[in-house]
């Protein structure tokens, strides 16, 4: 897991620049829980005010150090995802991409992303999808989703001797609803790619899957149970503007 988890992150930039990100126009830009990725690099290429935090001083040493060595300069900020430092409406676009999944509560992040985001600006999520049927990507075992939370930590502790009390997988329709309560609107969300690159180290059960996701991701019919059972929710979302608010109370 060790091994997949560095190939992640140092196969990272070409991901980061195919997100469906939207337009930007040098307007302010802000990723939560940045970690290691190659995301805020992806925005710098798209604006020059960028800021990336994460709670944890460790991942913004190496965030900083990627950055440096792709000759790109962010404000770096240690914060918590529900107590975010900036002022309300400062940034166009926010995104949390891997960090929906590690917070105890979701709603609080997505809720201080909004308040940061200025009306009609956009918030890009992604993050790991409970009832996926790929395994689940931090313990590696299969369908762990579709079983009761409160059997999840019985069942990663039984079968890799590991915690598993950090991780708070949502499901699409979570992640819609925590949307929706934050005053977030149109939300659109995407099917994630599967590059050849993300299928290396997988055993062959997972290529097979990989493979046949990427093709029948391309019916249209099929799209809507997709969504529901990929990988990752990815969604690019607007932040209702006030009185859009106000008409739908």
């Amino acid at each position: 897991m060790r091994a997949r988890f560095i190939r992640h992150v140092l196969e990272d930039e070409e991901r980061a620049q195919r997100l469906p990100l939207g337009d930007v126009h040098d307007d302010a830009c802000l990723d939560v829980g940045c970690g290691a990725s190659a995301l805020p690099a992806a925005l710098c290429r798209r604006s020059d005010t960028v800021f990336a935090t994460d709670i944890a001083f460790r991942w913004l040493v190496l965030q900083r150090k990627r950055l440096e060595e792709m000759g790109m300069t962010a404000a770096l900020v240690c914060c918590c995802g529900d107590s975010l430092p900036f002022r309300d409406r400062t940034f166009a676009l926010v995104t949390a991409v891997s960090l929906l999944e590690h917070v105890p509560k979701a709603g609080a992040v997505v809720a201080d992303c909004a308040r940061v985001l200025r009306e009609r600006g956009r918030f890009f999520a992604a993050t790991t999808n409970r009832f996926s049927l790929a395994p689940e990507p931090h313990v590696r075992i299969w369908a762990l989703g579709f079983l009761p939370r409160r059997w999840m930590p019985s069942v990663v502790r039984w079968r890799r001797g590991l915690a598993y009390d950090r991780f708070h997988l949502l499901s699409f329709a979570r992640v819609r609803d925590v949307l929706g309560d934050a005053g977030f609107s149109n939300l659109r969300f995407s099917l994630p790619e599967v590059r050849p690159a993300d299928l290396e180290g997988r055993g062959p059960t997972e290529r097979a899957g990989g493979r046949v996701f990427q093709l029948i991701s391309k019916v249209g019919l099929l799209r809507p149970l997709l969504l529901r059972l990929a990988p990752l929710v990815q969604v690019l979302a607007t932040r209702r503007a006030a009185h859009d608010a106000s008409r739908a109370a």
